[in-house]
């Protein structure tokens, strides 16, 4: 039960790492992604992968449908690219320098 839990887990860490990069570069093929997507990653089973992949499948073929629905939730004084801009820094903040977060903090 808990390597299954395990990974599941590292599964939902692949499918979101698959959807920043497609959120970075909507043009590219969501199947041409999960598929180079692999290539940058060690080892891992056979089970996760396809997890990963149909949760990162299933969530691009949706996006216009959970943007749509993520904007009804919106505040009223918020926009919608203001929230996305937000979200965008709150998924890379743990991977950048003081610095960095302060600059990008600064453009915001």
């Amino acid at each position: 039960m808990k390597k299954q839990y395990k990974e599941r887990t590292k599964g939902r860490r692949y499918a979101f790492e698959m959807m920043y990069r497609f959120s970075v570069n909507a043009d590219e093929n969501p199947k041409d992604i999960s598929d180079s997507y692999w290539k940058s990653v060690e080892e891992e089973s056979e089970d996760t992968k396809e997890f990963a992949c149909s949760l990162f499948l299933g969530a691009s073929a949706g996006v216009d449908t959970n943007d749509e629905i993520i904007k009804s939730f919106i505040r009223e004084d918020w926009n919608y690219d203001r929230w996305v801009r937000w979200t965008e820094v709150f998924c890379v903040l743990p991977f950048m320098s003081f610095s960095e977060a302060t600059l990008l903090f600064m453009r915001l």
